[in-house]
Formats: structure tokens, C-alpha cells, sequence
């Protein structure tokens, strides 16, 4: 269900490959150079000797691919030299530029074994690198390309903690190969040509001394900046608008060069054809650079072609859905002009409705009549139900699990119904929900949802049923807004005594609520970048049938920022995350007092993480009571700590939390304000982090904590 926001943990394997080498004398070995016909399929073995910097585990990944063919094939004294011709490529890939390899092999029974004997001679490693002739693009942008000359992760940790390089610490250095080398230059060449510098050349040379240590001097001839000659000429254009047709080129006033230009701009014109239903217009580009000038000429030729409009539409693949629920994301009918940009649109809708595994719309030309077209819209439909096991843990709750079962395409409408439980130690919630996802509109929803929820909470335990009823607008992919009425009855138990008895009131809320959220982070899971905010305002009437009577905005927004972009080191994972929570309950008349189901509380592993389940806050006799307005800041540095491949997927943090909640919304942010700093961990699977949490109070009072230890599921905001 979307609305699955239930903890779960990834059970994460760990396997190991262990390789063996056969034991006992072989029976024959061979270095005739006479070819030996092939045996019979058999199974084979590789020996290496020799091999000192290289492990047997690697050899064997470089030969796998040849390995599967002798085994089917059978090996001969051919097989040995392409052995030693992979292996020696392998080995200077390594940065080896001499190796010495010589094979032999053998047979036994029905295995034959293959050994190659290794010299590996010097390995040669980058000491320095210098750029030379650069000025239009600077060095630190080059030196991205030249990615493999980094001293590694421990090394590049220990030059940016320690301040010394790993020729220093010992640590592991960039090896140095030529075809490395010459790849990096390409992406330089690239670079240049992608700023305009059409006649750009590099050239090196490799100094080595003391052998294996090498020193590569690169220069840049940056040439001239190529611009774009105006006006472009176009031949063949009728039957639209000239400049339009220019229009379309989106170029600036003054444009520079670059290689791909021409086929830029090629797409842009039969695009801008496409679009008004000259499917069959055909485009060509001609181009002309001069070094003197600096400039570069082009033409555009166009054939338009004749203008088609759509006879008629055949939708392949459709087994669930009805036709009516395809072809409401229909963004044309039969009769329309042919409009490419209606195509893609009708595409990414079908896309985002969530039933289908892929969508492409193909035009047919139908012979004889280039004035009109057939569309097939071809569909794989995704799996109609779907069942979830979830499981996790939380500090307060502990042992946590869930399963949903969600019918995606009830019937073939399109329609959604979806049936979630869950339990923990401390808390059991039922839910069904119904979905509607296009009322009218694609980006129009229906939502009606019906829960049962008992919790038990550190001062006192509530029962809860209840409905949410209402219809969600998508403006753009990011932001979204929802207006919905909410009906729940809640039911105060087991309050401990010194809770005042107007908290413990049972009661049936009605209230109208309106939502907006936007969300532009790069992962749900594991942001690296981005925003996400939420506001929302609901009202509580006796108008609306609501024992209550008030009005309740509450807010919260986090970022995440990366720092030290463009590093290449492991640094570049470095991110601030700061966020904000806060809102307010505003009594309206007739309300005096508003219980404890429905106060604000603070305190736990998303909260002020110096404090346990609900206790940072106002207290009666020791026990939480909530209160009215509450507002808490966050900050965070995340960072990754996957320097070496055993710890891939563990990020570290220090953290800051601090948060005022009050009794009285009049108070709001003007009580005692409660701290908690600290560090945790985080190990990321595929439902979200694994997470712990050590919190440490720096301003406590008596009876507080002064340590707090948290284990939980998913980033705390």
C-alpha cells in the first residue's frame, strides 16, 4: 500500500568462494607446440605460480569467460596461449607492463589442469601528475578525469585527516597503466570540445625513475573557441513559420560549437515537426568549421513531408484493465493531428498510474497514405496483487511486524484496495484503504481509509477507531496538496494517577484538513540531496459533529545538503541535514482542555534523542502529559564510512537536537528549551537504515537521563 510507512529490516547474506588447487602429481605435461585435438568436454583447473601481488581469486575472475569455454570445448595447447594472452592483457591492465608468463597442460581422468607459471616483473605506480596549458577549464575539473590517479580511500582519508599521503603511511597508490592514461585524456579532449574548443589536442610523456615510479606530464593546446556563425540557413521549409522553425534550434544569441550540435538541433527541428503532425519530415544538418575564424557554418535542409492524423488506436498487451482506464491517459482520439509531444505525454502518464511495467506508442504509416497513421499503444501489465511481510524494531516499541496485501486493479479498474496490520510489544494497528487514482483528472485522487489503533504510551494506553475520507491533487511530480475529513473516536486507558482527569476525557473527533507537501530529495530511502516538507492545517467544529473545538497547524521541513561536491575521495558523502518541527493547538469556544490523545509530545528516537518515549516535556507526579505547542530543530552531518569494502553501506553521524514543548499554545517556545547531542550509526539496506543512536543530555535536571541509547529503522527526519 502507499501507505505502507511500517518498518522493515533487509536480512542482509554474506557468501564467500573458496578455490582449491588439485592435489597429487599430474599425468603428463605438455609444451609441444604441435596442436593436440581437443578431448571430450571435461571439467578444468587453473594453477598459478609465481604470482606475489596479484591473488590466485583475481587470476581466475580475469580467465572465467575463457575458463567456460574450454570446459565446453576441451583445452589443447591453443587454449594454453590464449590462456597466457588474457592473463599477460590482465596483468598489464594491473599495471605490469612486462609480465612473463609461460603455460603448460595436463590431464587426469576427466580433468584437465592448466598451470601458468608467473613472472610479474615491476609494477608501476603514478608518483605525480601535472597539467600544463590549461586556462579555459580549471585544473580541479581535469583532474576529474584522471580518476584512477587518486591514492585510493585510505589514502585520500589519511591526506585529509593526517595531512600526509600514502606514500607516507603505506598505504595502497594509484597504479599506473597507458591505456588508463589515454582514456583520461579523451575526457579532457571532451571537456574542451564540450566549452567550444573544437581543435583542442594533449599530449604526455612518462618519465620513469626509479623504475615503477612514474611521472606523467600531460599539455593542453587548447586551440580556439569555436562560436556559431548566425543567422543558420534553412533550405525546405514551407508549410509552418520560418522563425519558429529557428526558434526550435534553442540557441542563444552568441553559441559556441560543440561536436554534437548538429544533431542537437537535427532533433530539435523534427521534433518541432513532429509535433504538428509532419511524422515523416526528414532533417539534415551540414556543418563547416574553420580554425581561422573560429567560426563554424551550418545548414539545415528540410523535406516536410506530407501531414498525417491518427486513423485510428490499438492498444496490445491489455489483460487486466479495461479499455476505458487506458484510455483515459489518452492525450489524443482518432481524427487528431499526429502531435508527438501528446505521445510522450500519454506515455509518462500510463507510466505513473502505477499498473503497468512499461508503455511504448508506435506509429504505423499505412501504405499509400502518407496523410494518415495507426498508433499501437503496447502495455505490460504489473502483477495485479501484492503481499508484503515487514519487520523492524524501535526503541520504545522493540520487535516490530506487519504484513500488507493490497489488490492493485480491483476488477480491472484501476482501482486500488489495500488491507495493512501490524504489531508490536506496545502497539497493534488494522487499516483498509481504497483508492481511486484518476477522478476526472489523472492527477485527481480519491482516498477513503478506516483503522483501528491501540497503543500504550509511557503515562497512559488509548484505543482509537476511526475513518479518513478525502482527495489528493498532484501539481508536479514534487508537490502535492490533499483535502480530507477525518472521524475518529478515542478511548483513554490504564492513565496513570497523577495524570489530571480532564486529560483522560474520551473523544470523538470530526475534523476538515488541508495538506501540502513537497518532496524533492534524491532518495526516500537514503537521501544524498534534496527537501522535503510538509504542512498541514486541520480544524476541529462542533459544527462537524467534533466533541472539540479547535484549530491545529503543524509543519516540518528537513534538507540535506552534500558537502565537498565534486571530490572524488569518500569525502564527497559528507551531508548536513538540518530540520524543523513545530506546531500548535488554538482553542476555539467551548474547549477548555484537550486530552491527551490528541497533545503534542516529545521525546524518543525522532525526537530529542537525550530523552526516552514521550519524556521530554511538561510531567505531573513524573508522567508525561503533552502539551500544546511543541517546536524542535535538528541537525545532523552524516557521513559514509565505507573506506574499506567490509564496512560498504555504514555511515556515522554526530547530531544536535534540541526542542521546547508547552502546556499552553500561548507559551509557545518560550518554556525550558531541552537538549540532547551526540553520535550514531547507520547501516543501509534496501527498506531504509539500520540505525543507533548514543544521545547525551548537556542540560539535565534531576531524575533525567544523562545517556540514552536508541535502535530504530529509517532516518529520524
Amino acid at each position: 500500500m502507499r501507505r505502507a510507512r511500517f518498518f522493515a529490516i533487509a536480512t542482509i547474506g554474506v557468501a564467500s568462494l573458496l578455490g582449491s588447487c588439485s592435489s597429487g602429481p599430474p599425468e603428463r605435461i605438455s609444451n609441444d607446440t604441435t596442436n593436440s585435438a581437443p578431448q571430450n568436454r571435461s571439467s578444468v583447473k587453473l594453477e598459478f605460480l609465481g604470482n606475489e601481488k596479484i591473488p590466485n581469486t583475481d587470476l581466475r575472475t580475469a580467465l572465467s569467460a575463457l575458463l567456460v569455454d574450454l570446459e565446453m570445448a576441451g583445452v589443447d595447447n591453443v587454449a594454453v596461449e590464449d590462456a597466457v594472452y588474457e592473463l599477460t592483457l590482465f596483468y598489464r591492465s594491473q599495471g605490469f607492463p612486462e609480465p612473463q608468463i609461460v603455460g603448460a597442460w595436463s590431464r587426469r581422468d576427466k580433468t584437465a589442469t592448466i598451470r601458468l607459471d608467473i613472472t610479474e616483473g615491476r609494477r608501476r605506480y603514478l608518483r605525480r601528475l601535472d597539467i600544463e596549458g590549461n586556462e579555459a577549464i580549471s585544473l580541479d575539473d581535469l583532474q576529474g578525469c584522471f580518476s584512477w590517479a587518486s591514492e585510493g580511500k585510505l589514502g585520500s582519508l589519511a591526506k585529509y585527516v593526517l595531512g600526509v599521503g600514502s606514500e607516507v603511511l603505506g598505504l595502497e597508490r594509484a597504479v599506473f597503466t597507458e591505456s588508463a592514461l589515454r582514456s583520461a585524456l579523451s575526457c579532457v579532449e571532451s571537456l574542451y570540445r564540450l566549452e567550444g574548443f573544437y581543435f583542442v589536442e594533449t599530449t604526455f610523456e612518462v618519465m620513469e625513475n626509479p623504475p615503477g615510479q612514474v611521472r606523467v606530464a600531460v599539455q593542453v593546446i587548447e586551440g580556439p573557441r569555436v562560436w556559431v556563425e548566425r543567422p543558420i540557413e534553412i533550405d525546405g521549409v514551407e508549410s509552418v513559420d520560418e522563425n519558429e522553425v529557428r526558434e526550435a534550434f534553442g540557441l542563444e544569441e552568441r553559441s559556441i560549437f560543440v561536436p554534437r550540435l548538429t544533431l542537437v538541433i537535427r532533433g530539435r527541428v523534427l521534433d518541432y515537426y513532429r509535433t504538428r503532425g509532419y511524422l515523416f519530415a526528414k532533417v539534415d544538418v551540414e556543418r563547416h568549421v574553420d580554425r581561422e575564424t573560429a567560426t563554424a557554418t551550418m545548414r539545415v535542409s528540410v523535406k516536410e513531408g506530407e501531414r498525417a492524423r491518427i486513423r485510428r488506436v490499438v492498444v496490445d498487451g491489455r489483460e487486466l484493465c479495461w479499455d476505458s482506464v487506458i484510455e483515459r491517459y489518452f492525450e489524443f482520439e482518432t481524427g487528431d493531428v499526429y502531435d508527438s509531444d501528446a505521445v510522450r505525454k500519454t506515455t509518462h502518464s500510463l507510466l505513473r498510474s502505477g499498473l503497468f511495467e512499461s508503455v511504448t506508442i508506435e506509429p504505423r504509416e499505412i501504405e499509400g497514405d502518407p496523410t494518415r497513421v495507426d498508433l499501437r499503444v503496447r502495455v505490460v501489465e504489473k502483477p495485479r496483487y501484492r503481499v508484503a511481510l515487514l519487520a523492524g524494531w524501535g526503541s520504545w516499541e522493540r520487535l516490530r511486524g506487519g504484513i500488507v496485501l493490497e489488490d492493485t486493479n480491483v476488477f480491472g479498474s484501476g482501482h486500488s484496495v489495500g488491507i495493512e496490520g501490524s504489531t508490536s510489544f506496545r502497539h497493534r494497528r488494522a487499516e483498509i484503504d481504497y483508492l481511486n487514482p484518476h477522478v476526472f483528472h489523472e492527477d485527481l485522487s480519491h482516498e477513503i481509509l478506516g483503522f483501528y489503533e491501540h497503543r500504550e504510551n509511557p503515562s497512559y494506553t488509548f484505543e482509537e477507531v476511526g475513518s479518513e475520507n478525502g482527495l489528493g491533487y498532484r501539481w508536479t511530480q514534487e508537490f502535492r496538496t490533499r483535502l480530507f475529513h477525518v472521524l475518529r473516536s478515542s478511548e483513554v486507558r490504564d492513565a496513570t494517577g497523577s495524570v489530571p482527569t480532564a486529560l483522560k476525557e474520551d473523544v470523538l473527533l470530526s475534523s476538515a484538513n488541508v495538506a501540502f507537501s513537497y518532496d524533492d530529495r534524491s532518495s526516500f530511502v537514503n537521501p544524498q540531496d534534496g527537501s522535503s516538507h510538509r504542512l498541514r492545517f486541520e480544524y476541529a467544529g462542533k459544527a462537524l459533529g467534533s466533541d472539540l473545538d479547535f484549530l491545529r497547524p503543524t509543519l516540518s521541513s528537513a534538507w540535506v545538503f552534500p558537502l565537498l561536491e565534486g571530490d572524488d575521495s569518500s569525502l564527497s558523502s559528507l551531508r548536513l541535514v538540518p530540520a524543523i518541527e513545530l506546531g500548535g493547538i488554538f482553542k476555539l469556544s467551548g474547549t477548555d482542555t484537550i486530552p491527551l490523545p490528541e497533545r503534542f509530545f516529545s521525546g524518543g528516537e525522532t525526537s530529542i534523542r537525550s530523552f526516552g518515549q514521550d519524556e521530554a516535556g511538561p510531567k505531573r507526579g513524573g508522567d508525561p502529559i503533552g502539551g500544546e505547542s511543541f517546536v524542535t530543530l535538528h541537525l545532523e552531518l552524516r557521513q559514509s564510512l565505507g573506506v574499506m569494502p567490509m564496512l560498504d553501506g555504514l555511515d556515522g553521524a554526530i547530531f544536535a537536537d534540541a526542542g521546547s514543548i508547552e502546556e499552553s499554545v500561548d507559551d509557545f517556545g518560550g518554556g525550558r528549551w531541552l537538549f540532547g547531542v551526540g553520535f550514531g550509526f547507520r547501516y543501509n539496506t534496501p527498506v531504509g537504515p539500520l540505525r543507533v543512536d548514543f544521545a547525551f543530555n548537556p542540560d539535565r535536571a534531576p531524575g533525567e537521563d544523562l545517556f540514552v541509547f536508541h535502535f530504530g529503522l529509517g532516518y529520524p527526519f
